[in-house]
């Protein structure tokens, strides 16, 4: 199982996005047979609450001064909002000092895609992301396959 990387994220994800004009996007697409076995939910809330845990939490609230809620409260996932929701996805929503940005999970058969889409607040941090991206391009899809892994173990 693969998990391939999209520098933009197709116009399915934009779609759900409440970010009408983003200046970044990008898509992680990690192929399972039995992906749609778990609710877009139970892949947010395993991947971030779980495997990323606090530590991202951490950093997006610290480092990138994000504006999150405790990051297991009621109606978050990581601190994130639940911002919407349907059969086949979930988004999650963050606004902060330097962007506005959006998390979301989309299964479909065979597939669970993770997208990051930001609207930077200020000119600057496009050029702090450029920095950030390897880091974020290095986690993100070990993160998607370690959490179909962890899905998979809870099952069996």
């Amino acid at each position: 199982m693969e998990t391939t990387t999209l520098p933009e994220a197709p116009e399915s994800i934009r779609a759900i996005s409440s970010i009408p004009d983003p200046d970044y996007t990008d898509t992680y697409t990690h192929e399972a047979a039995d992906a749609s076995d778990w609710t877009p939910e139970e892949w947010a809330r395993v991947c971030f609450n779980e495997i990323a845990g606090f530590k991202a939490w951490l950093m997006w609230r610290f480092m990138l001064r994000m504006k999150l809620r405790w990051w297991k409260s009621s109606g978050t996932i990581c601190g994130w909002r639940i911002d919407g929701q349907g059969p086949d996805w979930i988004r999650l929503e963050s606004d902060g000092h330097r962007f506005h940005g959006n998390l979301v999970y989309r299964i479909t058969d065979g597939q669970a895609q993770l997208a990051t889409i930001v609207k930077f607040k200020r000119p600057e941090m496009a050029v702090k992301w450029q920095k950030l991206q390897p880091t974020h391009n290095g986690v993100v899809p070990s993160l998607v396959a370690e959490t179909h892994k962890r899905l998979r173990d809870k099952a069996s």
